[in-house]
C-alpha cells in the first residue's frame, strides 16, 4: 500500500501496481466501482491504472495518473469532478483541461490541483472563496488561483484551501478562521499565514489548519472548541500557534577546541561539532570581525557551508562567524570566535534557538511582580527587570493570576487554581470542576473565576470555591470588578454583568467578535477582541465601538490612571493617540563591511511613541528596546527577511 485518503464515510487506498481500492459508504458512487452499493470490504475502482496519487472529499474521491491527469468520481453537486457537469458518477472522469499535475488535494465538496509549473488549479463549491478565484461562484471546471506562483506543496481542509510556496511560506483562501491572517473574514484570493516561515507540510481539518515547520515544531491555527489545535486552550486562533509539547528538545551550549597557528596567515580547523536541534550543516564567514549578531532562522549573506574538521585559511585575530544551518541555509544557531595566534580558544559563547514558555498574565502586590504561563510557569521580581523562577507543582499552563491584599490566585487549565502568600511556595486548590479557567480576578470581598462553557467560580478565600449560573454555554475569557459590579466578556461577544457574582445578566455588546479581555478605569469599561474590536461603556449595559484603527487582534486592555493600554498582535496602542493609519516601515542600507544591513525604522502615527523593538516571526526579541530618534539598529539582516515592529509608548 503506498497511500491512503479518508472521505466522510469512505477510504481509498492505493496499491503499489497503480491501482485503487476503496471501501465504506457510496450513495453517490464514491467507491468508483460502477455502483452505488456500500461496501464493508475494499473493492477495485474501475478502470483505473497507473495511479500515483489519491485524494478523498467528504463524497468523492480523486486520482492522479502518472500522466499527469486528474481522474474524479462520487458526487458532483457542485461540480467537484471537474467534467463540465453537476451529475454524479459511480466510476472515473477525467477532470476537463489538466494536464502536467504533481499533486492533489479534496476539501469537503472542492478539488485542487498543483502542476509542475507552480501553478494551482481549482474547482467545485465556492462558497467561501475556496477556490481562490476572486469570486465565490461554483466552477465546474478547473480555473486557475489567482496570484499564487512557485507552490510546491497544496492542502483542503472542508471550505478553505492551502498552498506552501518555494519561499516556505503558507498561503490559504476560503472560510476565514482558518487562514490564518489575523482577521475573521472570508477571502476569495490567497492571503498570508502570519509569522509563519520555513514550513514544508500542511494539512487541514474541518475548521482548523496544520504546518509542520524545518526545526520539527508544529504550528495550528483555526477552530478550537475541541482543543483540536493542541495550544492547551479551547481558544480559536486567527493566527498560527505552536503546538505543544511538540517543540524539538533544546540544544544544550557546548565549548569547544578551535587550533589557531602562529603564522599571520595560518590553517586553522574546527573540530567536529554536535548540530543543535533543527540544523544539518556548518556555514561560516571569516573577517575582521566582531560580526553582527545574525537573526535567528535568517540566511546570511556571504557564509560558505563548512565540513568540520577542514582546513580553513585565517589569519590571527581575525574572527569566524560559525553558524549552525538547516539545508536552506536558515540559521538554528550560531558563534562570534575570535582566532589568537598559537592559542586554543578553548570556550565559545554559543546562541542556539530556545523554545520560549508564553507568559499569559502579570499582576503586581506585596512588593513583587508575578508572572505566570505555559506548563504552570511563574516568575516573581520585585522590580520587573530581574526574574526568578519559582515551583508551581503543576505542569498545567496557567493562564491568568491576581492579587488580593493578603495572597496571590493563579488560574489555568483543567480547572487549575494555586495560591500563595508570598508568590514562592504555592497550594493547588480544589476548584469542583474541570473546564478550562481563563480569568480571575479579586473585588467585592471575593474571587471570580472565569472559563470554558460559560463556567464562573466564586469564593471568598480562594479555598472553597462554588459553582455560580452564568445562563450561557460561551466561553469565558475576562473578568473584572468595576466598584458595584463585575463584568465578563468572551465568545461571540459575549457580555454578561453582575452585582455580586450570583445573578448574572447578559448585555449587548453590538458584535459577534471575541471579546479577549476587559477593565474598569477612568469612570467606564474597555473591552477589546477580534479584528481590532473597543468597546466602551459607562455602566456596563449600553456599549459604544470606538475606532482602534487596526484589523488584528486585540489581547489585553489595562488602565494605568492616566491612560488606557491595549496590547495585540502587532504591538501596543496608546488610548487617545490611536490614528486610523498607523505603522512602521524597516530600510535596510549596506553596513559597507559586506555582511550585514543598518536597519532604520520609521514610525507613522505613534505620535507617543517612546521606543519600538524588532522582533522576528516567531517574536524572539532581535534587539532591545530603542528610543525612537536615536541612532538606527545594525542587524544581520538581509533584503526579504521578516521582522516585526513592537511600539512602547
Amino acid at each position: 500500500m503506498l497511500a491512503v485518503s479518508a472521505g466522510d464515510y469512505h477510504i481509498i487506498s492505493l496499491k503499489s501496481d497503480g491501482t485503487v481500492w476503496t471501501w465504506g459508504y457510496n450513495f453517490d458512487g464514491q467507491l468508483g466501482n460502477g455502483s452505488t452499493t456500500n461496501s464493508s470490504t475494499p473493492v477495485q475502482v474501475q478502470g483505473l491504472t497507473g495511479v500515483t496519487a489519491v485524494a478523498a472529499g467528504d463524497y468523492h474521491s480523486l486520482a492522479l495518473k502518472s500522466d499527469g491527469t486528474v481522474w474524479a468520481w462520487g458526487q458532483n453537486l457542485f461540480g467537484q469532478l471537474g467534467d463540465g457537469s453537476t451529475t454524479n458518477s459511480s466510476i472515473p472522469v477525467q477532470v476537463n483541461g489538466l494536464t502536467g499535475v504533481i499533486a492533489i488535494a479534496a476539501g469537503n465538496s472542492h478539488s485542487i490541483a498543483l502542476k509542475g509549473d507552480g501553478s494551482v488549479w481549482t474547482w467545485g463549491n465556492n462558497d467561501n472563496g475556496q477556490l481562490g478565484d476572486g469570486t465565490t461562484t461554483e466552477r465546474h471546471t478547473p480555473v486557475q488561483v489567482q496570484d499564487l506562483a512557485g507552490v510546491t506543496a497544496i492542502g483542503a481542509g472542508s471550505s478553505h484551501s492551502l498552498a506552501i510556496k518555494v519561499d516556505q511560506t503558507v498561503w490559504a483562501w476560503g472560510l476565514y478562521s482558518q487562514l490564518g491572517d489575523g482577521t475573521a473574514t472570508d477571502s476569495n484570493t490567497p492571503v498570508q499565514a502570519q509569522g509563519l516561515t520555513g514550513v514544508t507540510a500542511v494539512a487541514a481539518g474541518n475548521d482548523q489548519t496544520i504546518a509542520l515547520k524545518v526545526d520539527g515544531t508544529v504550528w495550528t491555527w483555526g477552530g478550537n472548541s475541541y482543543g483540536q489545535l493542541g495550544d492547551g486552550t479551547t481558544i480559536d486562533r486567527y493566527n498560527p500557534v505552536q503546538v505543544f509539547p511538540l517543540a524539538p528538545a533544546l540544544a544544550t551550549p557546548e565549548n569547544y577546541s578551535v587550533p589557531v597557528t602562529g603564522s599571520a596567515i595560518g590553517t586553522t580547523k574546527i573540530a567536529a561539532l554536535s548540530l543543535p536541534v533543527g540544523a544539518t550543516k556548518w556555514q561560516v564567514i571569516v573577517g575582521p570581525g566582531p560580526f553582527i549578531a545574525p537573526v535567528l532562522d535568517s540566511v546570511v549573506a556571504g557564509a560558505v557551508d563548512y565540513t568540520a574538521g577542514a582546513d580553513m585559511t585565517a589569519s590571527a585575530g581575525q574572527h569566524i562567524l560559525l553558524l549552525a544551518t538547516d539545508e536552506n541555509n536558515h540559521v538554528k544557531g550560531y558563534a562570534d570566535i575570535t582566532l589568537s595566534a598559537g592559542q586554543i580558544a578553548s570556550t565559545i559563547s554559543w546562541v542556539w534557538r530556545e523554545q520560549h514558555h508564553r507568559l499569559y498574565s502579570v499582576c503586581y502586590g506585596s512588593g513583587m511582580y508575578l508572572a505566570v504561563g505555559d506548563y504552570g510557569a511563574i516568575l516573581s521580581s520585585p522590580d520587573g527587570v530581574i526574574w526568578t523562577a519559582q515551583t508551581s507543582g503543576t505542569t498545567n499552563h496557567l493562564y491568568s493570576v491576581t492579587w488580593d491584599g493578603s495572597q496571590y490566585l493563579a488560574v489555568g487549565y483543567n480547572s487549575t487554581i494555586l495560591s500563595s502568600p508570598d508568590g514562592v511556595i504555592w497550594t493547588a486548590q480544589t476548584s469542583g470542576t474541570t473546564n478550562h479557567l481563563y480569568s480571575v480576578t479579586w473585588g467585592g470581598s471575593q474571587y471570580l473565576a472565569v472559563g470554558d462553557n460559560g463556567i464562573i467560580l466564586s469564593s471568598p478565600d480562594g479555598v472553597i470555591w462554588t459553582a455560580q449560573t452564568s445562563g450561557i454555554t460561551n466561553d469565558l475569557y475576562s473578568v473584572t470588578w468595576g466598584g458595584s459590579q463585575y463584568l465578563a466578556v468572551g465568545f461571540d461577544g459575549t457580555i454578561l454583568s453582575s452585582p455580586d457574582g450570583v445573578i448574572w445578566t447578559a448585555q449587548t455588546s453590538g458584535t459577534t467578535n471575541r471579546l479577549l479581555s476587559v477593565t474598569w478605569g477612568g469612570s467606564q469599561y474597555l473591552a477589546v477582541g477580534d479584528n481590532g474590536i473597543i468597546l466602551s461603556s459607562p455602566d456596563g449595559v449600553i456599549w459604544t465601538a470606538q475606532t482602534s484603527g487596526t484589523t488584528y487582534p486585540l489581547y489585553s486592555v489595562t488602565w494605568g490612571g492616566s491612560q488606557y493600554l491595549v496590547s495585540g498582535y502587532y504591538g501596543i496602542l496608546q488610548s487617545g493617540q490611536i490614528p486610523i493609519a498607523q505603522g512602521a516601515s524597516v530600510i535596510l542600507t549596506p553596513t559597507g563591511s559586506g555582511i550585514g544591513y543598518i536597519a532604520t525604522v520609521t514610525l507613522t502615527g505613534y505620535d507617543t511613541a517612546t521606543h519600538y523593538q524588532l522582533l522576528n516571526t516567531e517574536d524572539l526579541e532581535l534587539t532591545t528596546k530603542v528610543a525612537v530618534g536615536t541612532t538606527p539598529v545594525v542587524l544581520l539582516l538581509n533584503p526579504g527577511d521578516q521582522c516585526k515592529v513592537k511600539i512602547y509608548g
